[in-house]
C-alpha cells in the first residue's frame, strides 16, 4: 500500500494579511491563523499521520504544535522546509516589489532572493526525508509555507520548471496531498480546506 505525503501551510500572519514578503522573518501567526490551525488540526488528525516536519519559523511551529496536540507525537523541526529566503525584499508588499522590480529592471534574484530551483530542491529533500519514517499505507505531514509548498510539490511531482509559475500556492492553513503511485508521486488533492 502506498504512502501519503500532506503539505501543510501554516496559518495567516499579520504581514500574509497586508500582502507582505515574510520569506526568513519570523512572523507570528495572528488571531485568524490561530483558528485556521486548530481547524486544520482537527481535520488532519484523522489521517492518523505518523510524522509531522515542521519548517523551524514559529508560524509553521505554532501550526504543527496545533496538530501534534490532536493527534500525538512532537512536530520535528528542519530548516530546510523553510519558505523562500527574501532578500532585501522582505517585508515589503507585493505591489512595493513590482514597483521596485519594474524601475531597477532586476530580476528577483537580484534583491538576494532565493531562487526556484534551489527551494524546490531542499523542500523536496526535505519531504522525502520524512517519508522515509512511514510504513506502507502511511502518512506524513510536512509543515511549511506557500512557495516552499508550491515548488516542493513541483519538484516532487517532476514537472518542469517552465510550468512551475502556473501552480498556486494552498492557502494559509490549506493543505494538497501527493499520493504515491508505485515510484511516483500523483496530486491527489490540492489547497483543501477544514470546514
Amino acid at each position: 500500500m502506498d504512502r501519503m505525503l500532506v503539505l501543510w501551510r501554516h496559518g495567516q500572519t499579520a504581514w500574509n494579511a497586508e500582502g507582505r514578503f515574510l520569506g526568513h522573518s519570523d512572523v507570528p501567526l495572528d488571531d485568524v491563523g490561530e483558528a485556521q490551525v486548530e481547524r486544520a488540526a482537527r481535520a488532519l488528525a484523522e489521517l492518523r499521520p505518523e510524522v509531522v516536519v515542521t519548517s523551524d519559523l514559529g508560524r509553521a511551529v505554532a501550526s504543527a504544535s496545533a496538530l501534534c496536540r490532536v493527534s500525538g507525537g512532537v512536530p520535528r523541526l528542519d530548516k530546510d522546509l523553510r519558505e523562500r529566503y527574501g532578500g532585501r525584499l522582505e517585508g515589503l508588499r507585493g505591489e512595493e516589489i513590482d514597483g521596485l522590480l519594474a524601475s531597477e529592471g532586476k530580476d528577483l534574484e537580484d534583491f538576494g532572493v532565493e531562487p526556484d530551483a534551489d527551494l524546490a530542491e531542499r523542500v523536496a529533500a526535505s519531504a522525502e526525508r520524512a517519508l522515509e519514517e512511514v510504513r506502507d499505507g502511511g502518512t506524513a505531514v510536512v509543515v511549511s509555507h506557500g512557495a516552499a509548498i508550491r515548488l516542493g510539490m513541483a519538484r516532487l511531482l517532476c514537472l518542469p520548471p517552465a510550468s512551475w509559475p502556473r501552480i498556486a500556492s494552498p492557502g494559509n492553513g490549506n493543505w494538497s496531498v501527493l499520493a504515491e503511485d508505485g515510484s511516483a508521486w500523483r496530486l491527489a488533492r490540492h489547497d483543501v480546506g477544514a470546514p
